[in-house]
């Protein structure tokens, strides 16, 4: 995934990006007019806001899914099939 793509899932911000290639997301999600902010090492969220944030959440409506951020490395086999029992 480009980092251009990865901004556009992100929405239309604002948005907090930490890690390694944190100033490279940042500066991609200016370009494309998106307000980021780069969060420094110490921060976090705390972990009760985080419970409260669950708890709120309607499993009905906000159902979780998984964000993949590159193709699986496991690939099907195309000939040599092994036999089923």
């Amino acid at each position: 995934m480009t980092y251009r793509d990865a901004i556009r899932l992100l929405g239309s911000g604002p948005i907090m990006i930490a890690g390694s290639a944190a100033p490279l997301l940042a500066a991609e999600a200016r370009a494309q007019g998106v307000e980021a902010l780069i969060s420094d090492a110490s921060s976090h969220p705390d972990i009760a806001w985080v419970a409260r944030l669950g708890a709120l959440a309607d499993p009905n409506q906000a159902l979780p899914k998984p964000l993949y951020l590159r193709e699986p490395d496991a690939k099907p086999q195309d000939g040599a099939r092994i036999a089923r029992q």
